[in-house]
């Protein structure tokens, strides 16, 4: 596996202008599955930009899934504008998916803007999965649309002049989406998942488990682990010296959610956070069997979301179990030089 990001929480999205997202709790109707995660993000055409970078650099292929949730199963013929926008390192366009007339489209910018053909999501139900398969070479970009896990439409435009590289940026930009009353006009999103290497992310779900109790290390300046998962812009644990460390426990893993013979992978995020002191970086780590297990070194700035991907369990270099999640990993923080 090659997992550049895999989670959902408010704070994974860098408010570009406007208010933050606003942070939606698991209900029946509302297109959040509670046994995988406890809530989603909603943004409206009042909170236009969110976005999310990847600190990683994508290799290869790229595969980039959610859930989603709209206002209404089809948008009736008032609904236009874009919702998404991929963009490379350098923040050129690379792709869009917009509405035209209720129906939905990508555009492939290269050396051409190339646009697909209209597609009409289901009427059957409000709630649906969208996976967008990205491939940038020297020569071309390829995107694919997925709705449910089957291709709607792939557009493909050359990229012999433009240049444009692969994608680090993901903007929802709700852009000029005009939405009739009635359809109010949001849409939710949650369990996000993005890969590299072509690793095709469509039937994966993403399982987040909250903070529960104090680890084995409480030693940042202040703040502790029932402010580092609330969703609370308000509240930070912190830091001025290297070397200082702050761990907790996860709740437990639901076996809903387990499928047999499908990998389970952890994954840590530091994201966003505002660094002022005299270690801006961190490590994250986790601690299973009594030992602690550093991963890479990231810094902590504004619009960024550092991820640490633990596809084996270090402890045994092995695939992890059900029972290995559930028996008491910490996860946890390490300040660091810069």
């Amino acid at each position: 596996m090659s997992i550049l990001f895999a989670g959902m929480k408010r704070d994974f999205l860098y408010p570009f202008t406007g208010t933050p997202a606003t942070w939606v709790s698991p209900a029946t109707g509302n297109g959040i599955d509670a046994i995988y995660c406890d809530g989603g993000v909603e943004m409206t055409e009042d909170e236009k930009f969110q976005r999310l970078n990847l600190q990683q650099t994508p290799v290869g292929v790229m595969w980039i899934k959610m859930n989603i949730w709209r206002a209404h199963p089809n948008s009736d013929s008032r609904l236009d504008g874009y919702w998404m926008t991929f963009k490379d390192a350098a923040g050129d366009s690379i792709a869009r998916a917009d509405s035209v007339d209720g129906k939905w489209r990508l555009e492939v910018y290269g050396d051409t803007t190339v646009t697909g053909p209209s597609i009409v999501q289901s009427a059957s139900s409000n709630e649906s999965d969208w996976t967008f398969k990205i491939d940038v070479t020297g020569s071309s970009i390829t995107v694919g649309w997925y709705v449910l896990g089957s291709l709607m439409t792939e557009v493909t435009s050359t990229n012999t002049t433009a240049n444009r590289g692969v994608c680090t940026v993901i903007d929802w930009d709700l852009e000029d989406v005009m939405f009739e009353a009635i359809w109010d006009g949001y849409f939710r999103l949650s369990e996000l998942i993005i890969t590299d290497g072509d690793e095709d992310c469509r039937l994966w779900r993403c399982a987040h488990l909250p903070t529960t109790t104090a680890g084995n290390y409480s030693t940042f300046d202040s703040g502790d682990y029932s402010i580092v998962d609330d969703n609370d812009d308000t509240t930070s644990a912190n830091s001025s010296v290297v070397g200082q460390k702050l761990s907790w426990n996860l709740d437990s893993l639901n076996a809903g959610v387990v499928v047999t013979n499908k990998d389970i992978a952890a994954v840590v995020h530091v994201s966003s956070g505002v660094s002022t002191g005299a270690a801006p970086a961190v490590t994250p780590f986790i601690r299973t069997a009594g030992t602690d297990y550093l991963g890479t070194k990231g810094s902590v700035t504004n619009e960024n979301t550092h991820t640490q991907v633990w596809a084996l369990n270090p402890a045994t270099s092995l695939a992890w179990t059900f029972s290995e999640i559930n028996a008491g990993i910490e996860v946890g923080l390490q300040t660091a030089t810069p």
